[in-house]
Parts: C-alpha cells; structure tokens; sequence
C-alpha cells in the first residue's frame, strides 16, 4: 500500500464509481455508506482510488443545513466533541480534485452536492458557474411525487441558492420552481 494516496481523476475512474453508484438507493446517505464501503475494499490493492471515493464519501456524508445560507453543510455526525467532515475541513489539494471531479461525476445528485460543497468554498466570480452547476445537476436528478418530501432540505438548499444569485440564476430559479410545482398533488 501506498504511504501518501494521491487525489487525482484517473484514480476516481478505476475505482468503479459509476458501478457503486447505480447499485446504491438515491439518497446521500446511502451513497456516502456505499463509497466508504468501496473505499474500503480498495485500500490495499489502490490506495489512490480508496481515497478517493472515501473524499466523495465524506463529502456526502454532509448534511443540507437549508436554514443556513452561510454554513449549509453540517457533520453527518457529532459527539464528544468530534465530528465528522465539513466544508472548511477540505484542504487546497482535496478542493482542486473535487473542481475536477465535479466534471466527471455522472450522478446529478452526488455531482450536485459536490458542485455546492465547493460554491461554498469558493470565493468571487468562480461561485456562479459552481452554483449553476449544482442547479442544473439538481434539476437532472430524477425526482416524484413520492419523494419530494424526502429531498426538502435540498429542495430548500436549491432554491434558496438560485434566488439569492439574483440575475445570474434566474433561469435556473424559475426550472426549479416549475419542477418543484409539477411534484405537488
């Protein structure tokens, strides 16, 4: 095994993600579970691609704080004061990978998450086109009428972002409402 993994796309796609993915219920926690669980298996034969699925487990593992547009990520879990992963735990070198994995994860509602965990990191100018990635990621992943309820946080996360872009959303705004409309009864 490797001593220091590296984070790097290449790794990402021999690690089977797409594979995890489709054979894992559409929801974060079921995702971040799944990855780890990858992550695990791998760390011995490709420590580079077991660290990067565990990084894309722990990003998933965040959970939508819609209430709070500042800090919308909390810890997954948090007790005798240890937590696990939040946005401002993300190092430069984990933040660049997850720039590119965001172009290579196929999953709208991972890749939504992870293009959100990095417009909040972001700073400027760079936010908007994160922020129109992660709605338009959004509104791809497959929602019903059955699961809408399911998903509020995120629903609210979304379209408290589009909203508070202004102009720069307002496209984006009005598919999400539109979606969000067409899945009550």
């Amino acid at each position: 095994m490797e001593a220091n993994p590296s984070l790097s796309i290449e790794a990402l796609r021999r690690s089977g993600l797409a594979d995890v993915i489709s054979s894992t219920e559409n929801e974060l926690h079921y995702i971040s579970s799944a990855l780890g669980a990858r992550a695990n298996e791998l760390l011995e034969s490709d420590a580079d691609a077991s660290a990067a699925l565990r990084l894309l487990s722990q990003v998933a593992s965040m959970y939508v704080r819609a209430d709070d547009w500042g800090d919308p990520y909390g810890p997954m879990i948090s007790m005798q004061g240890q937590r696990t992963m939040i946005t401002d735990d993300l190092t430069s070198e984990q933040l660049e990978f997850l720039v590119a994995a965001s172009e290579d994860v196929d999953d709208p509602l991972l890749g939504s998450h992870i293009a959100d965990t990095l417009f909040v990191r972001a700073k400027g100018k760079d936010r908007i086109p994160l922020a129109k990635r992660a709605l338009d990621l959004w509104l791809r992943h497959s929602h019903s009428e059955d699961d809408w309820f399911k998903f509020r946080d995120e629903w609210e996360r979304f379209t408290v972002l589009a909203t508070r872009l202004g102009k720069s959303t307002r496209s984006e705004r009005d598919d999400i409402r539109s979606a969000l409309l067409s899945l009550l009864p």
